[in-house]
């Protein structure tokens, strides 16, 4: 069976689960019957033509994101998103579209929620971290990244012309890590932000390259090490200095047990599990770079997220590396769902696949979710070539 990405983008069948996020409240529940008029969508979309109808929907979500957040705890956050803010003006230009909106509810908004709608570009303080950690409880692991945070780079808005106080004040590590600002040139007009590749320092590829352990030589090893060794790599990862390299890296102290703090339906146990997935991620991403890839696995999105937002972890992660990988990392892409560009995700399935073959049918990167039993995790089913459909009985590789 060719396992190339042509085939895969042919042949791909999948079925992609996922149930409501976040956490279970009086809350949750009042946004998941909420109703925000047509007419303030579209004089949202009016105002910016720059966001699509599918960004607008987008848009739609962060702001009932930020309803559930300020509604459990009011007058605590600011909003990160210009977008929000914009859609909640529009809406709140007509009394009649406002009045549908709070019967929809069935509960009453606090007073000072339109005081606090409004947009705070790249604040350091208590409240933003606050809005942080809960729109992160809010939604977790439906992204890494909440979506207040991210939506207006998603659709791409076009940013007010702001003047702030000190421009050339460099922003904290926390700050930089959980917030990115909305772009001024317009982005993508759907799926997720668009991605530019920068290229990686020079002189990695080189590094990486002499982390590989030499393979056996047919003069000086003999026809029998050689054959021996080329079974054996039918049996593990491909052997090359990715491999090494994150062979050599483990796991910053206490991000285990942060993580099972975040899902405590994750066992202590298998948050290995979830790191050696991140591995094949690194592996993948630092083999085939600049290839296009998706993160198929909420579980990793959620611990690569922590690494990121823990100064500490993520420099003890970084000394461990005999180079720098940061390229790797500049572009979080977010959690793939069902509407999204398919390429990316063929081309990760195909990448993970063969890094370890033929261990499982399925890569771990697509498997870790359910393996682990977090909530609401990604649930890949389908079938890649001859299948059961077709009476072949060969399942071809599965997607589960």
């Amino acid at each position: 069976m060719r396992h190339t990405r042509e085939r895969a983008a042919e042949k791909l069948r999948y079925w992609y689960q996922a149930t409501p996020a976040g956490i279970q409240d009086d809350w949750s529940e009042a946004t998941s019957g909420a109703v925000i008029p047509e007419a303030a969508l579209e004089r949202f979309r009016t105002a910016h033509p720059e966001v699509s109808a599918k960004g607008a929907r987008r848009v739609e979500q962060a702001l009932l994101q930020w309803v559930r957040v300020e509604g459990r705890r009011p007058g605590a956050h600011e909003l990160p998103s210009f977008a929000v803010e914009e859609l909640w003006r529009s809406m709140r230009r007509d009394e009649g579209d406002w009045e549908v909106f709070c019967d929809s509810l069935g509960t009453e908004l606090d007073a000072g929620l339109d005081e606090l709608t409004h947009w705070v570009p790249d604040d350091d303080s208590e409240p933003m971290r606050a809005t942080w950690s809960e729109a992160f409880d809010d939604e977790v692991p439906l992204t890494g990244y909440p979506t207040l945070f991210i939506v207006d780079g998603e659709v791409g808005i076009a940013d007010p012309i702001v003047d702030l106080p000190d421009p050339d004040a460099t922003p904290s590590p926390d700050t930089f890590d959980i917030y990115e600002p909305a772009k001024t040139d317009p982005g993508p007009v759907s799926g997720p932000p668009a991605w530019e590749a920068d290229p990686p320092p020079a002189g990695v590829e080189a590094v990486v390259d002499r982390l590989a352990p030499p393979l056996p030589s047919l003069r000086s090893d003999g026809i029998g090490a050689v054959l021996r060794e080329r079974r054996e790599r039918r049996r593990r990862s491909l052997l090359d200095g990715w491999w090494v390299l994150t062979q050599n890296t483990t796991m910053p102290s206490g991000l285990a047990a942060r993580f099972t703090e975040h899902f405590p339906e994750v066992e202590a146990g298998s948050v290995a599990l979830i790191w050696d997935a991140f591995m094949q991620w690194l592996r993948i991403e630092g083999r085939k770079y600049p290839t296009r890839h998706a993160m198929p696995a909420r579980s990793v999105d959620a611990l690569l997220s922590m690494l990121r937002s823990d100064p500490r972890a993520w420099n003890d992660l970084r000394e461990g590396w005999p180079v720098s990988l940061d390229y790797l990392f500049g572009h979080p892409r977010g959690v793939w769902s069902p509407g999204d560009d398919l390429e990316p995700l063929v081309a990760t399935w195909s990448d993970a696949f063969c890094d370890e073959p033929p261990k499982s049918r399925t890569p771990l990167l697509f498997r870790v979710d359910a393996a682990v039993g977090i909530r609401n995790g990604c649930d890949y089913t389908g079938y890649c070539g001859s299948g059961p459909e077709d009476g072949s009985g060969d399942p071809g590789m599965g997607i589960f």
